[in-house]
């Protein structure tokens, strides 16, 4: 099967990124997912929060397993058990439709994809 221009554009672009830019992306998407599922509860469109809760879930799985567990020694398995911890409170919300568990996600997400913005300053 062959890639339309659209995806092909999408490769060239996702090989052409830093793994940083990459990682900031990620939690870009995690975060506008996240806004989604606030926006569904107040809605009361339960559907769609199930949906884009799944979506903000899979992204933060993304960044799991992005972490080089030999490398990052006690850095990596800290953010590991925290990028845990947000998906169990996903799924919290998720399951009783409540908005604070996705602002407490959000809220951490924030101050994560903060610190990343910062280091790709730092290395240039």
């Amino acid at each position: 099967m062959t890639e339309n221009p659209y995806q092909k554009y999408q490769k060239v672009k996702m090989d052409s990124t830093s793994k940083q830019d990459l990682i900031i992306m990620v939690y870009d998407g995690a975060v506008s997912f996240i806004d989604r599922s606030v926006q569904h509860i107040q809605e009361k469109d339960f559907e769609k929060v199930h949906f884009t809760s799944l979506r903000a879930q899979a992204l933060i799985n993304e960044l799991m397993l992005s972490l080089n567990m030999d490398k990052g020694g006690e850095i990596a398995r800290n953010l590991f058990n925290l990028y845990d911890y947000l998906i169990y409170r996903l799924v919290i919300g998720n399951a009783k439709k409540e908005k604070e568990p996705f602002l407490e996600v959000k809220e951490i997400l924030l101050e994560l994809r903060a610190a990343w913005v910062e280091a790709k300053k730092k290395v240039g």
